[in-house]
């Protein structure tokens, strides 16, 4: 069976799955991405990596992809240097630019590490009459900010620090009153902390939310 006989078997829904599986595999966002509800997006991706047909797919595209990485001998630090090369370009080593306007370095005289950082160059002609013409040209560097991002997720340098605050429920021991308030879980555990038998409940309450101070 060929391949253009495997995709039509799956549909377009399904063909977006393995897709953005491939890219990362968590099933459950790739369920969302390609078109599936989020309620049940965990169950549905689940359910699409066991189906023996899209199961196939995914092993066909990475033997594909595999074969590739070793024809071009991809490695990890080969991928970081091209990073790098973007992530650290300077568009002072592209273009001159002041008073006198702006002229382009030639690409004759750029090494092969600069013209890698380059994302675009075009010119454009715009005839005025029979003999008038304006020459516009434009050079962009690739993004830098996402390839140092890549950079740093790579080393890790970005921590992700979660705050989390919401409603949340306290039994207090010998006391039946359900008690709801707001407030961090460093504050919830603090309260375990601190709570002793026979101490009274109301010395531990945390404020209600809209409760003005004495």
């Amino acid at each position: 069976m060929n391949k253009a006989t495997k995709e039509r078997e799956l549909t377009e829904k399904q063909r977006k799955f393995i897709k953005e599986y491939l890219k990362d595999p968590n099933a459950t966002q790739s369920a969302i991405k390609a078109g599936y509800s989020e309620t049940s997006a965990y169950s549905t991706g689940c359910m699409l990596l066991k189906n023996h047909k899209i199961a196939l797919e995914l092993q066909r595209k990475r033997e594909l992809i595999a074969s590739k990485v070793d024809k071009y001998e991809i490695t990890p630090e080969k991928v970081l240097k091209e990073f790098a090369k973007v992530g650290f370009a300077d568009m002072g080593e592209f273009a001159n630019w002041g008073e006198d306007g702006v002229s382009l370095r030639s690409s004759s005289e750029l090494t092969q590490e600069q013209t890698s950082a380059v994302g675009e160059v075009t010119e454009t002609r715009t005839t005025f009459g029979e003999s008038g013409e304006k020459v516009t040209t434009k050079i962009k560097l690739a993004d830098k900010l996402k390839a140092l991002e890549n950079l740093g997720k790579h080393l890790g340098l970005f921590k992700e620090q979660v705050n989390m605050v919401g409603t949340f429920q306290l039994m207090l021991p010998d006391d039946d009153d359900l008690l709801e308030g707001q407030g961090t879980l460093d504050q919830i555990d603090d309260v375990d902390d601190e709570l002793q038998p026979g101490q009274d409940d109301d010395d531990l309450l945390l404020p209600m939310p809209g409760d003005d101070d004495d």
